[in-house]
C-alpha cells in the first residue's frame, strides 16, 4: 500500500492505492473526500435507544439517557437539539423543575441528566426524541420510549391456563366480585407472539419496546437480531434468499414450541430476492419460508385455529413499524 501524505493549506490530502478505511483528523473539521473515485463522509455521532417506565404518581425520575459518542470528536464538541417531547408528563433539566421545550439546544451533560415528571391520568407511552450533531454537521437521531403507568383497573390480558383454554374475567351477580372462568381460546394471546427486533435499527427497537409494553409480551419472546444490512429510508429494501435463510435460522433457534406468530418491528428490508421464487415479501417468507409452492397451498387460509404453528407448522407474520421523519 502506498500512502504518502502532504498538506495543501489547512487540509490534509491522501494518495491511496488499495482498499482501506481512513479517518482524517486535523485542525479543521473533517470534510467529505473523494478517494480513487469513491466518496467518503466523516463518521456521525453514535446514539442508543432508551426505555423508561415509571408510575404515573412518581416524582421527577432520571431518564438515564446514554451519552452519545463520536469517533472524531469529544462529547464537549457535540451539540444536542430536542425534536419531540413525550405526553403524560414533562421532561426537565436535572433540577426536576426547569421544563425542556421542543427544539431547545442542550449539551451532552444536560441530555444525560434529564428527568421525567409524570402527570398522566391514564397509562401513556410516547417518545422523547433528540438529534446529536458534530462540528462537521454529521447528525444522528436518538430517542427514549417513556411510559407512565396507572395501576390497572381491569384484569391483565388473558393467559393460557390449560390446553386450548384461557382465563376470562367475569363478575358474580350476587357479590359483584371478579372471578376467573376457563373458556375456549378466542384468539392468539401475548405469550404466543415472538417480536423480531433489528438491534441495528433504532426505530425497530423503540417500536418493539412500545408493542411489548402495550400488549404485555413476555421478555423471553423478544427476539434480538442483527440484520445483514442497516435499514435506511429509500434503500436496503431487500435481502437475498441466502441472507434470509441465515436470519431465519437465528430466529428459529430462539423460539419455543409455544410461539404461534411473529410481529416484525422494522420497515426495511421488506422483501426477499432469489432465483427460485423471485421476489417474496418478508412476512410471507417468515410465515412459509422462501418457497412459493408452500405459499400457494396454505391450509391455514380460512381455518378457525388459534394455533397455526401447532396445527400447520407455520407462524403468520405481520410488520408493525412505520417511518416517522
Amino acid at each position: 500500500m502506498n500512502c504518502p501524505a502532504f498538506f495543501i493549506g489547512a487540509y490534509q490530502i491522501w494518495e491511496i492505492s488499495g482498499h482501506v478505511t481512513i479517518v482524517v483528523r486535523g485542525v479543521t473539521p473533517p470534510i467529505p473526500a473523494i478517494i480513487n473515485g469513491l466518496f467518503f463522509d466523516p463518521p456521525s455521532p453514535v446514539t442508543a435507544a432508551g426505555h423508561l417506565t415509571v408510575s404515573a404518581s412518581a416524582r421527577a425520575t432520571p431518564i438515564r439517557i446514554c451519552a452519545p459518542s463520536d469517533p472524531s470528536y469529544s462529547r464537549s464538541q457535540l451539540s444536542v437539539r430536542v425534536t419531540a417531547l413525550p405526553v403524560g408528563g414533562r421532561v426537565t433539566l436535572s433540577d426536576g423543575v426547569t421544563a425542556v421545550t421542543a427544539h431547545e439546544p442542550l449539551t451532552v451533560d444536560q441530555l444525560t441528566s434529564l428527568k421525567f415528571v409524570p402527570s398522566a391520568s391514564e397509562t401513556t407511552a410516547s417518545t422523547f426524541a433528540y438529534t446529536v450533531t458534530n462540528p462537521a454537521a454529521g447528525s444522528t437521531p436518538g430517542s427514549v420510549l417513556i411510559a407512565a403507568e396507572v395501576p390497572r383497573a381491569s384484569p391483565l390480558p388473558p393467559r393460557c391456563s390449560a390446553a386450548g383454554m384461557e382465563e376470562a374475567p367475569i363478575l358474580r351477580n350476587d357479590s359483584r366480585r371478579e372471578i376467573s372462568l376457563l373458556v375456549p381460546r378466542s384468539s392468539i394471546i401475548p405469550s404466543d407472539i415472538a417480536v423480531l427486533i433489528n438491534d441495528g435499527d433504532q426505530q425497530s427497537i423503540v417500536v418493539a419496546q412500545y408493542f411489548q409494553l402495550r400488549h404485555a409480551i413476555p421478555d423471553a419472546n423478544m427476539i434480538h437480531l442483527r440484520l445483514p444490512i442497516t435499514p435506511a429510508k429509500g434503500a436496503n429494501f431487500a435481502i437475498s434468499a441466502q441472507e434470509f435463510a441465515t436470519l431465519k435460522a437465528q430466529v428459529d433457534a430462539q423460539l419455543g414450541e409455544n410461539i404461534q406468530a411473529y410481529a416484525i418491528t422494522w420497515t426495511q428490508p421488506y422483501m426477499v430476492l432469489g432465483d427460485s421464487a423471485g421476489a417474496v415479501g418478508i412476512t410471507s417468507a417468515f410465515t412459509y419460508g422462501y418457497d412459493s409452492a408452500a405459499a400457494r397451498s396454505s391450509h391455514y387460509f380460512n381455518s378457525a385455529t388459534y394455533h397455526p404453528y401447532t396445527d400447520f407448522h407455520i407462524r403468520p407474520a405481520m410488520m408493525l413499524a412505520g417511518y416517522t421523519p
